[in-house]
């Protein structure tokens, strides 16, 4: 008889955790599925996001990534020639401060040196309007350079930091 109620025992807590496991598999199956419909959603409408954005090329990418190292040289080496070749005709550049000027009157100092050894590339962000945004990093100093093609040619239109 004691073998029979412990069988009897066992096959009900048996049962018990196999109802258990059925419902929590349920619980999940259905959380699953409320998630995989979210992603679902959520990945439909990156996608429509991307076909908005204008299209950007390799080719852009390394001229902006190569204006910006250009441009870094130039504030050090102070290459207002060359600042002035790279720079949308809403920037000025004024030699006494060594700075950009903005056309809402804001002044960005140039760059005084780089210390190369701690000096990373941190980005390249392409904004809706087909802006080009590079970005870079010296210790805890950020450098943000903002290009913009006009008239087919690369222009700075932006430099700011930190």
């Amino acid at each position: 008889m004691k073998k029979y109620l412990i069988f009897v025992i066992i096959l009900f807590i048996m049962s018990g955790c196999t109802a258990k496991e059925s419902i929590n598999s349920n619980v999940k199956s259905v959380t699953d599925s409320n998630n995989a419909a979210k992603l679902e959603k959520e990945n439909t409408e990156l996608k429509e996001l991307v076909k908005k954005l204008p299209n950007v090329t390799n080719e852009q990418l390394v001229e902006t990534m190569n204006l910006s190292l250009k441009s870094i040289n130039a504030m050090v080496e102070k290459d207002y020639a060359y600042l002035q070749s790279v720079v949308d005709s809403s920037i000025t550049i004024d030699k006494t401060t060594n700075s950009f000027v903005y056309k809402d009157g804001f002044k960005q100092d140039f760059i005084k040196t780089i210390n190369h050894k701690v000096f990373d590339y941190r980005f390249h962000s392409l904004n809706k309007d087909g802006r080009i945004i590079v970005g870079f990093a010296e210790n805890n100093v950020e450098y943000e350079f903002k290009f913009k093609q006009i008239n087919g040619k690369m222009l700075l239109i932006s430099f700011l930091t930190n």
